[in-house]
């Protein structure tokens, strides 16, 4: 997802007073749903672009299934 549309997402998340996190590759999403274990916060919905660097988007969802 480009930066303006990641952006553009968000103000209307933030409208609803959500908590929104954003990673900028596929590797610090996955680091980013285990170190939301740890300290108890489970995400409700994440949204995911394919083709992240370092670990795209499909090899990412596999990742985060699996914890």
């Amino acid at each position: 997802m480009g930066l303006k549309s990641r952006l553009k997402s968000l103000k209307k998340f933030n409208g609803l007073r959500k908590l929104v996190d954003t990673a900028n590759d596929g590797q610090q999403a996955v680091d980013m749903v285990h170190a939301g274990l740890d300290e108890g916060i489970t995400y409700c919905l994440i949204i995911m672009d394919l083709s992240m660097p370092i670990m795209d988007g499909f090899e990412a969802t596999e990742a985060i299934r699996d914890i």
